[in-house]
């Protein structure tokens, strides 16, 4: 038969138990034995007076008796001095059962009047021998008034003692049960103790028989940690000499990466410098020729069609290349950090005139409706770094709006900012594709509606100029509805 732990602890704390309960009893039934000796000499001591008390009236009694019939004054002296104890033993019967409501009354009501009574009777009776004679005492003597007392006395003495033995016998009785009920607790104790003790003697046994298995095991299980250790250490070992190997050889490629690095830098740094020195120098010889158009149509108004179509072409490649040339430009300025920054006060209508001028003629072309506002107000910054923004946002507006729709530039303030709203009713852009749409030479799947070149330069480059001037910009648009950028500058 096994036992748990858990049953020899509960077996312990009812065994405790048991042993408080009966220490507790114990204590009690001591107690019990103290009022018990108390009662005993306390029913005994109400025995005694009750009986001390019919001896003095009895003495009395016969005190009484003798005078009267030998008129010898000798036998008096037992009468007074009973006379005078009486009192003294009524009292102490009195606070004998003070406590005693039901003896108390006895007392008060019946024993106490009644003595009182026997005490006129026998006073009364020898006053009469004194004033009257023999004769008349001994008629009330005859008359038995007196044995009626005493023997009612008798009787309530016999009832007052009776039930303090009552009382006495009640308390006893409860003691024997205390007692009782303390041998019982004793021995449940005891038995359980010892069954306790059987118990955690197997329960400890068995416990030990575990942890000696459970010992063989682990001396088992760390045997073969111990040579899981050991091959394991041998394959770190392995593995470090495998690791020291391959850092130096990361080492090596991270110099060789230098070397690359270094030489890519150099490289986009000739190409930096080529692509300005290039656009530089392209920039002048496409201005001339587009000046050269411009002269060719004024010159000859009366140019057949084809020769006036041939020149628009010609016109438009040479506004595209002049606008690669200056995003060129501005890429360099930007990744070399040398855009000048000239902040000063521009009336914004000077900045739309300048943007309407430029555009209404290639928005004409693609029979789209350009909406520039005006406005009367002037704004704090760099005139062309704001134009080249705006420039990009209008020019990648109508490169990707269908004809006969519009293309609009709004402006207002709020919040002491200016805020341009460039809003065209285009291919629209899909939210995926929105946080792509600012990195350099991006091309996303849309296309110019009208087969127009795109470097993908554009919107990198107002991602770039946007900080410069302190401003934001963001962007919102629907697949097929269109596409609003949003520029906020201080004003």
């Amino acid at each position: 038969m096994k036992f748990s732990l858990n049953i020899v602890f509960a077996l312990l704390i009812v065994s405790t138990v048991l042993v408080i309960s009966s220490s507790y009893i114990q204590h009690q039934n001591s107690k019990q034995r103290k009022e018990s000796i108390s009662q005993v000499t306390h029913t005994y001591k109400v025995i005694q007076t009750s009986t001390y008390l019919i001896s003095l009236m009895k003495d009395m009694e016969t005190g009484q008796h003798g005078f009267i019939i030998t008129g010898d004054s000798s036998f008096l002296e037992p009468y007074y001095d009973a006379k005078e104890d009486i009192t003294q033993a009524l009292d102490t019967l009195t606070g004998l059962v003070r406590e005693n409501n039901r003896q108390a009354l006895l007392m008060q009501n019946h024993i106490e009047p009644i003595i009182r009574k026997k005490q006129e009777f026998l006073d009364h009776s020898l006053s009469t021998f004194n004033r009257h004679g023999q004769d008349s005492s001994m008629n009330l003597i005859s008359a038995k008034t007196g044995k009626t007392y005493m023997d009612t006395l008798r009787v309530l003495m016999n009832d007052l003692s009776q039930h303090e033995r009552y009382l006495l016998n009640l308390h006893n009785e409860e003691y024997e049960k205390g007692n009782e009920r303390e041998d019982l607790i004793r021995l449940g104790s005891m038995i359980l103790i010892v069954i306790t003790s059987a118990s955690a003697f197997l329960a400890l046994y068995n416990k030990q028989r575990q942890n000696r298995a459970l010992l063989y095991d682990l001396e088992e299980a760390n045997s073969i940690l111990e040579q899981k250790v050991s091959d394991r250490t041998a394959e770190i070992g392995r593995k470090n000499e495998e690791t020291l190997r391959l850092n130096e050889e990361l080492k090596q490629n991270i110099e060789e990466l230098k070397v690359v690095h270094t030489r890519l830098i150099e490289l986009n740094y000739e190409k930096d410098h080529f692509l300005g020195i290039a656009s530089h120098d392209l920039k002048s010889p496409v201005s001339g020729l587009l000046r050269l158009i411009e002269v060719m149509k004024v010159d000859n108004p009366n140019r057949q069609a084809s020769d006036l179509q041939y020149l628009g072409y010609m016109e438009d490649a040479c506004i595209n290349m002049q606008r690669l040339i200056e995003n060129l430009l501005d890429i360099n300025k930007i990744e070399h950090g040398s855009t000048e920054i000239n902040v000063q006060k521009v009336p914004l209508n000077k900045i739309l005139d300048r943007l309407s001028n430029e555009f209404t003629p290639i928005a004409m072309k693609k029979n789209i409706t350009l909406r520039i506002a005006q406005s009367s107000e002037a704004i704090y910054t760099d005139e062309d770094v704001l134009v080249r923004i705006l420039e990009n946002l209008l020019s990648n507006a109508i490169k990707f709006s269908y004809p006969e729709k519009e293309v609009t530039l709004k402006v207002h303030l709020s919040d002491g900012n200016v805020i341009f709203e460039i809003i065209d009713h285009g291919l629209g852009i899909r939210n995926e594709d929105l946080p792509r749409i600012f990195t350099k030479f991006e091309r996303l799947n849309n296309k110019p509606t009208a087969g127009e070149g795109s470097t993908g330069l554009g919107l990198s480059i107002v991602k770039e100029l946007i900080p410069l001037i302190n401003g934001e910009i963001s962007v919102s648009s629907k697949v097929a509805e269109g596409t609003t950028f949003k520029v906020i500058l201080p004003a």
